[in-house]
């Protein structure tokens, strides 16, 4: 599959009506969002100038909309800011390409000092088995940086290969 390298979720404004919304959840490292400055947290309203709606009926299935948008191979999110419940654009476009990635599992590996007690952080979205040498360097880095608490960040993570999960916790 291709993609750009964003997950987001599609929801109401504050304004309501039938605008929607994109709120960026999470970036590939090294994909076209990540490598264009595309955060967690950002907020889009529109593709190339055509501002995204959706219909519901009654039970909030979507009847109507324009969510196709967010198709094509390339693209360009238009970015706003969310401020006293309204929602405004900020002038950000920033055009996007579905490629072909293949994401490195260990998204983020480090050490944080939390009032004196040295916390390991580790992301992890995959259990892939293809990179359990990677997993093992991170796990390295956080043991020789004489870490005494581990946080274990799975929120992307949606399961796979069972043997990276099992080495995954004998390396904790």
């Amino acid at each position: 599959a291709t993609t750009n390298g964003i997950e987001f979720s599609l929801t109401r404004p504050p304004e309501g009506g039938t605008a929607v919304v994109g709120v960026v959840r999470y970036v590939i490292n090294g994909s076209d969002a990540q490598t264009k400055g595309v955060k967690r947290g950002d907020i889009f309203y529109a593709i190339d100038g055509t501002a995204l709606f959706a219909e519901t009926d009654q039970t909030g299935r979507i009847t109507n909309s324009n969510l196709d948008l967010l198709n094509p191979t390339t693209y360009t999110m238009n970015f706003a800011t969310i401020s006293n419940n309204t929602t405004t654009p900020n002038g950000v476009d920033i055009s996007l390409t579905k490629t072909e990635l293949t994401e490195i599992p260990v998204h983020i590996a480090k050490t944080l000092d939390v009032g004196g007690t040295k916390v390991g952080y580790v992301m992890y979205n995959s259990f892939r088995g293809d990179i359990d040498d990677e997993l093992n360097a991170a796990f390295g880095q956080l043991k020789s940086e004489n870490v005494t608490e581990l946080v274990l960040d799975l929120r992307y993570n949606h399961g796979d290969y069972v043997l990276s999960a099992a080495r995954l916790s004998s390396m904790i």
